[in-house]
């Protein structure tokens, strides 16, 4: 993947747009982006960490 890459074009091209729509403000970014995550809530990939062996269930490790 290079920087003259299409699909790279593609994605700067939107991202400006985006940012253009919100002022270039990124308070007013984030809350556009919270809306389309409101509204896309079945396409949008859920981050969750994966846990180690040695964690327990609030993330602290055990003493072994």
């Amino acid at each position: 993947m290079t920087q003259d890459d299409p699909v790279v074009q593609r994605v700067r091209e939107a991202r400006r747009q985006i940012a253009a729509e919100c002022d270039f403000d990124a308070h007013k970014l984030y809350l556009w982006a919270k809306e389309r995550e409101a509204e896309l809530v079945d396409r949008v990939v859920k981050f969750e960490p994966c846990r180690s062996a040695s964690e327990n269930a609030n993330g602290v490790r055990d003493a072994t």
